[in-house]
């Protein structure tokens, strides 16, 4: 299961989980009503955009990479414009997307030994439009 994004690939030791929208494609609407009148006038544009994230774990680092990872990440905000791709069972491609960031905790070490510096977050685009 993949995840990339204009051509970078969110990777190393990471898991992630199915892209959601946070609501559905926003449309612009202005209600505005006039004295006199019965009723109200709508004035409708073209559907605008919608948020997604999906959860986003690094898991199985040093502290020295895993501080890497973050920060390569948080380079991406922003210069990742185009197409997000999910590849796997929950695949699917998301047009016209903006990379916003990654939201995460902080990061700890596993004491079991096991998975080593371990962070846990979300990633954010916003989808311009669907077409």
């Amino acid at each position: 299961m993949g995840l990339s994004h204009d051509g970078y690939t969110f990777g190393g030791s990471s898991f992630h989980g199915d892209i959601v929208a946070e609501s559905d494609v926003q449309a612009e609407l202005v209600e505005e009503k006039f004295f006199g009148l019965a009723g109200a006038v709508h004035v409708l544009g073209a559907p605008g955009g919608r948020t997604l994230h999906c959860q986003y774990d690094l898991v199985g680092y040093t502290q020295v990479n895993l501080g890497n990872q973050l920060l390569a990440i948080s380079q991406k905000v922003t210069a990742l414009v185009g197409t997000l791709t999910i590849t796997g069972n929950i695949g699917g491609t998301y047009p016209k997307c903006t990379f916003l960031g990654y939201v995460h905790e902080p990061q700890f070490f596993d004491g079991s030994g096991v998975n080593g510096w371990c962070c846990f977050g979300r990633l954010f685009w916003r989808q311009r439009s669907l077409q």
